[in-house]
């Protein structure tokens, strides 16, 4: 499969970053104002949905400098008699320059043609290693997909 680029979009921004604190020094939490360009390093679809791996680095306010890997899949469990599940789910895993971690990932579902698909998705941070490890927090991500790159828009709320 030939190379694609996702774009992923981090809005929000909050006086604690615009002060450059960083993470560590306060307990307030943290919003992120951010853009991450990763690249598709593999993918493949079947006839319900389907699955992205991509990786990229980026300088995050409060965070700094890293590397990134995560997965995107959507789908249905097939078509529907007269229903299906359809789930979205995306995981991304953050690494800084001294080699701290945190993990995002959501995952959501709905019975298809019964409910619509959410407006915002939702996520939340399940595990953070070094100087990250304290983080806490949960967002909404909306994801737009016209053929690729992938555009996907992350509210970023973080507690220290």
């Amino acid at each position: 499969m030939a190379r694609a680029r996702i774009l992923f979009v981090v809005l929000v921004a909050t006086a604690a970053l615009a002060s450059g604190a960083p993470a560590s020094a306060s307990t307030a939490s943290v919003k992120l104002n951010a853009t991450l360009t990763g690249t598709i390093t593999w993918g493949t679809v079947w006839c319900c949905g389907s699955y992205y791996e991509f990786e990229g680095s980026a300088v995050l306010p409060a965070i700094g400098a890293v590397t990134f890997t995560g997965t995107w899949t959507r789908g249905c469990q097939g078509p529907g008699d007269p229903t299906t599940v359809c789930f979205r789910s995306l995981r991304v895993e953050l690494v800084t320059r001294d080699g701290a971690t945190l993990s995002l990932s959501g995952y959501n579902e709905w019975v298809f043609p019964l409910e619509p698909p959410p407006a915002q998705l939702t996520w939340s941070i399940t595990g953070g290693t070094g100087r990250l490890a304290a983080f806490s927090g949960s967002g909404t991500y909306t994801v737009e997909q016209a053929g690729l790159p992938l555009i996907i828009s992350l509210s970023v709320t973080l507690q220290p």
